[in-house]
């Protein structure tokens, strides 16, 4: 299987498209993910109840767990799936509204 992964592609700002984008390709099925928040994201220490303490600890994660909002595109075969979050955050970095 032929892999490549392209990371942290620029993108043109002027048109909404975010910076955050890593594309792979396998044969004819590229997945591109898009990094929809636009600043650092937090997950609650509660949403993990049951990791240990002293591994929050280790990993120096007290103050939450970063996670990010995002979505992917798979093509192949002329054919485009978007799997998106829905969230419509107000700091979205896609389209607005």
């Amino acid at each position: 299987t032929k892999k490549q992964v392209n990371e942290d592609v620029s993108m043109d700002n002027e048109n909404g498209v975010c910076d955050g984008l890593k594309t792979l390709q396998m044969d004819e099925v590229k997945v591109t993910w898009i990094q929809d928040n636009a600043k650092e994201r937090r997950m609650e220490r509660t949403l993990f109840a049951d990791a240990d303490d002293s591994l929050i600890e280790s990993l120096k994660l007290e103050g939450g767990i970063p996670s990010s909002m995002s979505a992917f595109l798979v093509e192949t075969g002329g054919i485009r799936i978007l799997f998106d979050t829905g969230m419509g955050a107000p700091d979205s970095r896609l389209l607005s509204g």
